[in-house]
């Protein structure tokens, strides 16, 4: 029985002890513990700002140092090539046409003009019916190969 009271005894010891020591964490304690877990937390989410805002500065920098090269580095090479058709005044009636033909008088309107300074005033007489209506000689020649129409103002 001595032996089973010892072992008793040493089980008791421990619980005795709990007892004895009834410490736990106070108010104060948890308090300090709270405020250091909030200044840490602090410090971690400013460090984590930080860099967010400076990665997306360096990051805004380098698309308009980008953009601003791109802007200031336009270079051609080798052919252009212009699409369309293009403008082009073959006679804007300053002057009388040449070589009329039997039935057509030919004078310049300087009052009562299109654009310019004068219109090519072209009078056909009512027997013309087909042939040359009358000529004008363009000097230098004109490549006419790239147009597909060319505009004739008429008035009556």
């Amino acid at each position: 029985m001595k032996h089973w009271n010892s072992v008793l005894g040493t089980l008791r010891t421990p619980a005795r002890s709990l007892r004895r020591s009834e410490r736990g964490v106070t108010g104060l304690e948890t308090a300090i513990i709270l405020i250091a877990f909030v200044v840490v937390a602090s410090v971690f989410a400013f460090t984590v700002l930080s860099t967010g805002i400076f990665a997306a500065e360096r990051g805004k920098e380098t698309v308009f140092a980008g953009l601003a090269q791109a802007r200031g580095s336009i270079e051609l090479k080798g052919s252009v090539i212009a699409n369309g058709v293009p403008d082009i005044t073959l006679d804007n009636g300053d002057d009388i046409w040449d070589n009329p033909g039997a039935n057509l008088t030919l004078s310049l309107e300087t009052t009562d003009k299109k654009e310019g300074t004068g219109s090519a005033e072209i009078d056909v007489a009512a027997a013309f019916t087909t042939g040359l209506i009358g000529s004008q000689d363009i000097a230098p020649a004109v490549d006419l190969t790239s147009y597909d129409s060319i505009s004739l103002w008429i008035k009556s």
